[in-house]
């Protein structure tokens, strides 16, 4: 049985798709083993079979990627197999998103004559199992100074380069709490309002709350700027004059080249909701790629003598 008839010309790469298809093939075998409860051998070889497969799709460009197109697939292949009470239904769930986003490239295609493709509509694929049993999508690290470090674009593509290390160092100089994404902001990115409900950003609150945090400290990186380091404060509403003036200080005691925050941009929605109402203070720094590149010395020394004299 074809899954997909392709007209003679057509824009979509259809090698993405087969092995889309081989995928769900797969998938549906392991749930007959599961089922039968057959030789746990036979389930792992398979499993391993599968995580080939998930291998072969992610290694393919997003830009190239039609099955990305049509099925977030990435933040839910997992590297070690479920629970046994959870992996029948991550499977039978997996293997729906799948079947569905193939089912949806070819009601997308529409032909005229010749075959030529006329229009290709993609839709909007939503994998509805419950993501916090699947993948907690973000690593924890407890401190014992009442500092959070945040880091919600450490995970590639499209991360943040550089800042994951960084921030690692200055939570190890001075014993700050830290957390970071385990997954790519093309999937969710925890710097939204929308994501304030997210394990992420729930995380965030906890720690917040049960470890009496008086400073957050939201690290991102940013392209090329003409200073090194922007300051986001949500314009005085997340921190005081005293913090900002602190920090200030030290960057030139430094060498650090700064500035304050674009007025349309405000800071992210990490440092508004978890400062407001102000039971804790919190700030965004920018870093340019240059400073993360060549000055990561430099600025772990600043950063960690900020949050020494603040918390």
């Amino acid at each position: 049985m074809s899954f997909i008839h392709y007209p003679e010309k057509s824009d979509i790469d259809i090698k993405p798709v087969i092995q889309a298809i081989r995928l769900y093939a797969l998938l549906n075998q392991f749930e007959e083993i599961l089922v039968r409860k057959r030789d746990p051998e036979d389930l792992n070889n398979l499993y391993r079979r599968i995580k080939e497969e998930i291998k072969i799709i992610s290694s393919i460009p997003h830009e190239e990627n039609v099955v990305h197109r049509y099925f977030p697939i990435g933040p839910y292949l997992l590297d070690d197999i479920p629970k046994e009470e959870e992996i029948l239904e991550y499977i039978r769930e997996l293997s729906s998103s799948i079947e569905k986003g193939i089912m949806e490239i070819s009601e997308a295609i529409s032909t005229g004559a010749g075959g030529k493709v006329v229009s290709t509509k993609p839709p909007n694929m939503l994998f509805t199992y419950p993501i916090e049993k699947l993948v907690k999508g973000y690593r924890y690290i407890p401190g014992s100074r009442p500092c959070l470090i945040s880091i919600p674009h450490a995970k590639p593509p499209l991360h943040d380069k550089g800042t994951l290390p960084l921030g690692r160092e200055i939570a190890s100089k001075t014993h700050c709490h830290l957390i970071y994404s385990t997954i790519s902001r093309v999937y969710v990115d925890y710097n939204r309002d929308y994501s304030r409900l997210t394990p992420y950003r729930r995380m965030i609150s906890k720690v917040i709350r049960e470890e009496n945090i008086k400073i957050l400290i939201d690290l991102h990186g940013k392209e090329e700027d003409d200073v090194d380091i922007e300051i986001g404060w949500a314009n005085g509403m997340t921190a005081s004059n005293r913090t900002l003036k602190k920090l200030i200080k030290i960057l030139d005691e430094h060498g650090i080249t700064y500035k304050y925050e674009d007025i349309r941009l405000s800071g992210g929605d990490i440092i508004r909701y978890h400062s407001l109402p102000r039971r804790n203070e919190a700030l965004q720094l920018e870093i340019s790629y240059s400073a993360r590149k060549k000055m990561r010395g430099k600025l772990v020394k600043a950063i960690s003598k900020f949050i020494t004299e603040v918390a």
